[in-house]
């Protein structure tokens, strides 16, 4: 299943991936989060796929973990992860000329 929005947030000790079809993973680290994602997923996700990734300040830092699984036209949003990763994502695909954000960047 690809996935094309994905948020990085933080819970306690722990990060929290999850992707647009609403799969979770959590884990102390980037690849220990993912295998859990990977687990509790009940198809194979193809995270190459991710267009749009938001990351929660508080997880910002572990962005350099995850790269070697992005592909390099990810755009990285640095904000409160949404609620609704799809209309995000959809929405910035319309309105990404216009809309301001704080920190983005692609990879």
């Amino acid at each position: 299943m690809p996935v094309w929005a994905m948020s990085l947030d933080r819970e306690d000790s722990l990060l929290v991936l999850e992707t647009d079809s609403g799969y979770f993973g959590k884990g102390p680290d980037i690849q220990r989060a993912i295998e859990d994602l990977h687990t509790n997923t009940p198809y194979n996700l193809y995270l190459d796929t991710t267009r749009y990734l938001f990351a929660a300040e508080e997880a910002a830092d572990y962005l350099p973990q995850f790269y070697h699984i992005l592909k390099g036209s990810v755009r990285v949003c640095i904000c409160e992860p949404p609620e609704d990763l799809t209309l995000a994502a959809q929405y910035l695909d319309v309105h990404l000329r216009m809309t301001k954000l704080r920190a983005w960047w692609t990879k």
